[in-house]
């Protein structure tokens, strides 16, 4: 097995690039190499357990981590303070599709203007037995999620998702 998985690169408004992985712990941490060289960089846990991570911006321009964990969704945020602590403690998220969900598949985000949209794919048990999925939409509402009542309409024509649920596929199967 792999030691470290999920791997994403971050770009930052300067142009820094930090990584984001889960690590042999099974958390998501992140890698940040300062200017001064391969051996001046520091790596950081996020606190958060995780199987599936996503990244994204908030609207006051700071970087969020949600983090799922079989059926647990949590999130941290840069405090933006420039001190010694760079994450809030994790925050739990809840919404009405964990409640007969197996497993959170995957957590994707995306910014859209100034917003910040999560999506999270749950597994849940059909009536047969088979493997149903539902996409569950949340928003980023000043320091934390808010979802919708209901699960996302795969067919419609304004489904934000579509692309991403897209290129992720693969990595669901």
């Amino acid at each position: 097995p792999t030691m470290w998985k999920n791997t994403v690169v971050w770009t930052d408004a300067q142009g820094r690039e930090e990584a984001f992985s889960i690590g042999p712990d099974g958390y998501v941490w992140s890698y940040y190499r300062n200017a001064q060289g391969a051996g001046a960089g520091r790596l950081i846990s996020t606190g958060l357990l995780a199987t599936s991570f996503a990244l994204g911006r908030t609207e006051l321009d700071r970087l969020v981590v949600i983090a799922a964990d079989g059926t647990t969704v949590r999130h941290v945020m840069e405090t933006g303070d420039g001190g010694a602590v760079r994450w809030t403690g994790p925050r739990q998220a809840t919404f009405a599709g964990l409640r007969d969900a197996v497993s959170v598949d995957k957590v994707l985000a995306q910014s859209i203007g100034t917003s910040l949209f999560v999506g999270v794919l749950t597994r849940h048990i059909g009536a047969v037995g088979q493997d149903c999925f539902q996409l569950w939409d949340s928003v980023w509402a000043g320091d934390s999620l808010v979802f919708c009542h209901s699960p996302v309409k795969l067919g419609s024509e304004s489904n934000i998702w579509l692309d991403a649920l897209a290129s992720k596929f693969d990595e669901l199967v």
